[in-house]
């Protein structure tokens, strides 16, 4: 209300399918009164009641928008949900204050795939209402694991829009499991096979070392069973961390297992990604601590005990008249 009404935009004096078509002079952002004044062949004129208009050619505050990150280092931006929240704070329209539905009228979210290039899209709902301390919370649409960058789009009553900076998130939610476990190549001391996969996997070394790949970046725990009982050998971390150790590579990792008793084990192992899912067990690798060697027995063949009183096989007096004799015995097996 107030002020004086001044003259803007050009008169015109011809109708457009019936009604007057007119333009009003250029405005700087703001809220103005606006009339019409009618003026026919005689000189008389009148005026119409005023409209109040608001011009508003300014973007909106975009505002800063961050991923809810609920699981670990809350900052390293690993989600472990398909259709992870953001919050958008600070964003604002000072475009104008008036009339009262003026301001920020939508936030949206927009995704594309990969730390660079790619399209952003639309994803998930848009969000009209702002929650009681002026930030937005919005939800992106389900996505597969990967790495994905994520924008908000703000929009105000006028339709000025403004893009919030995009911040980059990685989706992990499927596990990996350990895979390729071996005994070291250092550690199969014993037996014939050769060394690394096609090992025997035997050895007299009690605290052999064990390798295998996984999700790089991930926590590794071997667990070993012998006679019905399973105990944790050892842990490791996966080599090769990923961007910020999230899913995409491959790491290796090898674990010096506790001290273990003689015998066969059946070893496994599991993993940790860094959003904290937790794989299955591996294929079970079976290895044979041997550290005793049983005493070899010997005998002459009864062929070969053809002389002397006693009688045959291991109770003989082994005398004999057979200068090549066959002499027979017992060993450990292998």
């Amino acid at each position: 209300s107030g002020g004086s009404f001044a003259n803007s935009g050009t008169a015109v004096t011809s109708l457009t399918n019936g009604a007057y078509a007119l333009t009003l002079g250029t405005q700087t952002d703001g809220t103005y009164r606006v009339q019409a004044v009618v003026t026919d062949l005689a000189g008389n004129t009148s005026t119409t009641s005023p409209v109040t208009i608001a011009v508003d050619l300014t973007a909106p505050t975009a505002g800063t928008l961050a991923v809810t990150d609920t699981y670990g280092t809350t900052t390293d931006s690993i989600v472990r949900t398909r259709t992870p929240a953001f919050t958008l704070t600070g964003a604002s329209d000072s475009g104008y204050t008036s009339p009262a539905a003026a301001g920020v009228t939508s936030v949206r979210l927009q995704v594309a795939s990969g730390t660079s290039g790619g399209t952003f899209a639309d994803s998930g709902t848009a969000v009209t209402t702002a929650n009681s301390d002026g930030t937005y919370t919005l939800t992106l649409a389900s996505q597969a694991d990967g790495t994905y960058r994520v924008q908000a789009i703000v929009t105000d009553l006028a339709g000025n829009t403004s893009t919030a900076t995009a911040v980059t998130i990685y989706v992990d939610v499927t596990p990996t499991v350990p895979t390729i476990l071996d005994l070291s190549t250092a550690s199969d001391s014993a037996g014939t096979g050769t060394t690394g996969t096609t090992s025997d996997d035997r050895t007299n070394v009690q605290t052999p070392v064990v390798t295998g790949t996984s999700e790089a970046g991930s926590t590794v725990t071997l667990s070993g069973t012998i006679n019905g009982v399973t105990t944790v050998l050892g842990t490791a971390t996966a080599s090769n961390t990923a961007v910020s150790g999230v899913a995409g590579g491959t790491g290796t990792w090898s674990i010096t297992t506790t001290t273990l008793a003689e015998g066969v084990h059946s070893l496994t192992a599991t993993s940790t990604d860094a959003a904290g899912n937790v794989s299955g067990a591996s294929t079970a690798l079976a290895i044979t601590i041997d550290i005793t060697t049983a005493t070899p027995t010997l005998d002459l063949s009864v062929a070969s005990d053809t002389a002397g009183t006693g009688t045959t096989g291991t109770t003989s007096d082994r005398l004999t008249s057979v200068t090549t004799p066959v002499i027979t015995g017992t060993g450990e097996a292998g």
